[in-house]
Parts: structure tokens; C-alpha cells; sequence
């Protein structure tokens, strides 16, 4: 492949590698693993780097520094799957870009159980197990040691101190160019590891960072990297294979990455409580827009206890989740200010059906004891009351394990939107829609309150809430719904 000729849609290339992607089980010690790997490849560069600069004697002192850090004594490496990988790597396979896409699916699919940051560190992993024993026994040339002689022999180790004088700088300049775009991308997941551990939230922080595609061209450069070794210890120098390509995917990485980092404010360390803010009457506009992609929930009600057991809930959710989520306490700004702009965002801020019926019921809520906002960017809003915010704390297990493969917001707004079904009492016949303007409505202990309401100038025998879609109780010409199967403001 003197080129990179393969060409593939970025879409395609998305929908194939999400196919390959099913997560469970408990969280893997990346950390530990790169710690690992980086100690074997960053002295086997140091080797490759001697052989370059002193030619046929590859000897070099490799400092064993106590201070450094080392994984975590429970850590375990999994084997087979570093040997399933390693098949894939070093199996002297086609050095095309098409057959470079087959492996890559192959191998994210034996890995398909894991997170996206595990692929890359169990992929580059097994290409460092291979490598570094391939360049340690490289410095054994003039053992005695038989056993360890003719192991160097088998792993094709002697062909580099060996190279004949003629195709010495070839050889050179290939192994330079190897072991650059193997410390490039050696450095990119550096980058990565030490950036989530300084976060909040580390797995948020890698899915900011990490993206599947990212994922595939790093595998796709770790296979390159390998194809180049099997070419340089088997005596196939003539044989093509440009890194370029990959080391122009990979610096192309690091620089968004930079960019990245440098554009995010500074991390805090790990919380013990979620931040608890409150803003003044000039802020309560901003705090409703959201751009800055945070998870925040407002609340409010009238029962000033709401705060503290709200406060108490989303810490919960926070430790177990190992998410950073922001309280706002609406009570603190002037109140008629925040619902004034309630309205506003109906019109201005959330435009998409779902969150408009989401701010519909946040409106409704506004003499409830207790309710809450959810929000994540400008798009998604989760609305609820109390009760139903504190069914889905109480099952919290039966939703938890879709949070990292579909993120918090996803997988509370699925679960809490079910809450909200269950507490109705089924399907519901509706008549035909009725806008009610905000000003005619009226809220009493937590009921919408709806006067006279008319269809073509008609006055209506039936009419269901447009917060909850609940039959409304109807008194003369009054209707009624506390957005419970009963109308009662017990539900608050």
C-alpha cells in the first residue's frame, strides 16, 4: 500500500462500528493497562532510537526509576483477550487499507463488551506486548544464552542489528518513521487518560475526548504499525506500506484534542456533593438557556424541605454515577421574574414537541410542593413533581446500567418518563386540542385551574389537561386536574 487508497464514508464507517459496541459488566482498569503499556513502549522507542542513531549495536541503558507509577496490585491482565488481539495484529495479513478496515471491525468486535477508552488501550496493549519483546531481545545480540538467542532468531529480532550496509538507511528511515507514529499515538492516549483523571467524571470526560471514530483510527493506526513490524523482521523491505496517512489521522487527533483541553475549564477534583448555587434575579434567564452542555437541575415548590431532599437525592446519583450535576434553587431569584420567563422559553428557547410539553408541565407545577428540571444542553428537558423524581432514586438500579453506554440524560429520561405513565391511569381517549392561553390559567396547591374553556366559541362537556393529558374534573364551568389518576394534590 504505498498510498492510502481506501475509501469508505465516515457515515458507514459510524453505523458499522456502533454494531460492534454492546458494554456490560464492571468498569475496566484502563488506567492500570496504559501505565503498563506506556513503560514498554516508550523504553522500546528509546531502542529503536539507539539502532537509528548507532546503527548495528542496539544497546542502550534504560533507567528503572522507583518513583514511577505502577498499576494497581489488584489489576489483572486479560490474557486471552491481549492473544485474540495479537492474532489479528501479527497474522500476516494483506497490507491494504480494505483488509487494515476488516481487522479493525474483527477486533472492536472481540471487544465489543468493553468501553470505547479499553478497545484502544487493549488494542495498542497487544501490539506493545509484541514490540517490546521484539526490541528486548534485539539487545541481547551478543548473549550467551542460548535460549534467549534463539528466541531473539524466532521473533526476527536479529534481522535489524543485521541489516546489510546497503539497505542500512532504508531501514533506518522506516523504523524512524514507525517508531514516530507509534509515540504520536502513544502520546494522543496519554492525552486522554490523564485529562479524564483530573475530571469530574472520568467516563464523561473520555466520551467528550473519545469518539467511536476516534476509536476506529486508532485501532486502524495500531494495525498499520503492526503490518509495518511483520515487514521490517521478515526481510520484506520492498514490500510498501506508508504510515503517513495515519500519523497525518493521528497528529489531526491530537490537535483537536489540544484544542479540546484548552477551551475546557479548569477541572475540578472529584466531588463529595453536587454544586449547589444560588443565583440572582439577573441570572435566572441564563440558567433556563443552558449552552454550556452541563447537567443542571433548577428547582423549586413550596415546600422549603424540598431543597435539602433534592440536594440529598442528586448526590446519591452523582456518587453512583460518577457524574458532576449542578443544583440551582429557584427560590433564591425573584419568582414571578422566573415564571414570566417560563412563557418566554415556550416560544423562544425549546421549539421541538417534547421539550415544549416539558416546560408546559414545568408551568403547571408552579404552586406544587416540590419538582425539578433536568437539563442538559439546549435540547434536552426533563420535567417532574416530587413524587415522581423520587420513584426514579428509589430505582435507581433498574435504570443505572443504560447510563454509560446511553449517557445520564438518556437513560433518567426514558426511566422518569415511564414513572410518569405508570401514574396515569392508561390510555386516554382525547377530544379535540384546546389552547389555553398562560393567563387563563389559575394553580392552587399544585392543580391547573382552567376557567370557561371553549372550542369554536362552545363551551366543552369534556376536556382533557394539556399539561398531563389526564381526564380534567369539571365543576360548572371549571376544570380541574392535580396530574394524578384522582384529582388531589396529594400526588405533590
Amino acid at each position: 500500500m504505498g498510498t492510502y487508497s481506501f475509501q469508505i464514508r465516515e457515515e458507514q464507517i459510524k453505523l458499522q462500528i456502533d454494531d460492534t459496541h454492546a458494554p456490560y459488566g464492571d468498569p475496566f482498569d484502563t488506567n492500570s493497562l496504559f501505565i503498563i503499556v506506556a513503560n514498554i513502549l516508550k523504553r522500546s522507542t528509546k531502542i529503536v532510537e539507539a539502532f537509528v542513531e548507532q546503527g548495528d549495536v542496539i544497546k542502550v541503558s534504560l533507567e528503572n526509576k522507583e518513583d514511577q507509577d505502577k498499576p494497581e496490585e489488584s489489576f489483572r491482565v486479560p490474557m486471552c483477550i491481549l492473544k485474540n488481539i495479537g492474532c489479528e495484529l501479527f497474522s500476516c495479513k494483506d497490507t491494504s487499507a480494505e483488509t487494515a478496515h476488516e481487522t479493525t471491525l474483527k477486533i472492536l468486535k472481540k471487544l465489543q463488551n468493553y468501553p470505547w477508552e479499553a478497545k484502544v488501550m487493549l488494542t495498542l496493549a497487544a501490539f506493545a506486548k509484541e514490540f517490546g519483546d521484539l526490541l528486548h531481545l534485539d539487545q541481547v545480540i551478543n548473549t550467551q544464552d542460548q535460549l534467549t538467542k534463539s528466541l531473539a532468531i524466532l521473533k526476527g529480532s536479529l534481522i535489524l542489528p543485521n541489516t546489510p550496509p546497503e539497505k542500512r538507511q532504508r531501514r533506518r528511515s522506516a523504523v524512524l518513521e514507525l517508531n514516530n507514529l507509534i509515540k504520536e499515538t502513544l502520546s494522543v492516549i496519554e492525552i486522554i487518560i490523564r485529562e479524564s483523571e483530573k475530571s469530574y467524571s472520568s467516563s464523561q470526560r473520555i466520551a467528550e475526548l473519545l469518539k467511536p471514530i476516534n476509536v476506529y483510527w486508532i485501532v486502524m493506526t495500531v494495525i498499520a504499525c503492526a503490518n509495518k513490524v511483520t515487514i521490517l523482521t521478515s526481510e520484506e523491505l520492498e514490500k510498501p506500506l506508508d504510515l503517513s496517512f495515519y500519523e497525518r489521522k493521528i497528529r489531526e487527533y491530537k490537535s483537536v484534542l489540544i484544542r479540546l483541553i484548552g477551551h475546557k475549564e479548569v477541572e475540578k477534583p472529584p466531588f463529595e456533593q453536587p454544586k449547589v448555587v444560588e443565583p440572582d434575579e439577573r441570572e435566572y434567564y441564563e440558567l433556563l438557556k443552558v449552552e454550556n452542555n452541563k447537567y443542571i437541575i433548577l428547582h423549586g415548590g413550596i415546600d422549603q424541605e424540598w431543597a435539602k431532599e433534592i440536594e440529598a437525592k442528586v448526590n446519591f446519583i452523582s456518587r453512583e454515577a460518577n457524574i458532576k450535576i449542578e443544583l440551582f434553587n429557584i427560590n433564591q431569584l425573584n419568582l414571578e421574574a422566573f415564571w414570566s420567563s417560563v412563557h418566554t422559553l415556550l416560544s423562544k428557547l425549546y421549539t421541538g414537541k417534547y421539550a415544549k410539553k416539558q416546560v408546559e408541565r414545568l408551568y403547571s407545577y408552579k404552586q406544587a410542593k416540590g419538582w425539578f428540571f433536568l437539563n442538559k444542553g439546549s435540547t434536552t428537558v426533563v420535567v417532574g413533581s416530587r413524587e415522581s423524581f423520587l420513584k426514579a432514586v428509589a430505582e435507581f438500579d433498574k435504570w443505572k446500567v443504560d447510563i454509560r453506554r446511553r449517557t445520564l440524560e438518556v437513560a433518567f429520561k426514558e426511566y422518569h418518563e415511564s414513572i410518569i405513565i405508570d401514574l396515569s391511569p392508561g390510555p386516554i381517549t382525547m377530544p379535540p386540542p384546546v389552547t389555553v392561553p398562560p393567563e387563563s390559567r389559575k394553580y392552587i396547591n399544585g392543580c391547573l385551574i382552567i376557567e370557561n374553556p371553549s372550542l369554536d366559541g362552545k363551551l366543552l362537556k369534556q376536556m382533557n389537561c394539556p399539561t398531563c393529558t389526564l381526564d380534567m374534573e369539571m365543576n360548572g364551568v371549571t376544570y380541574r386536574c392535580c396530574h394524578t389518576s384522582k384529582s388531589s394534590s396529594s400526588y405533590y
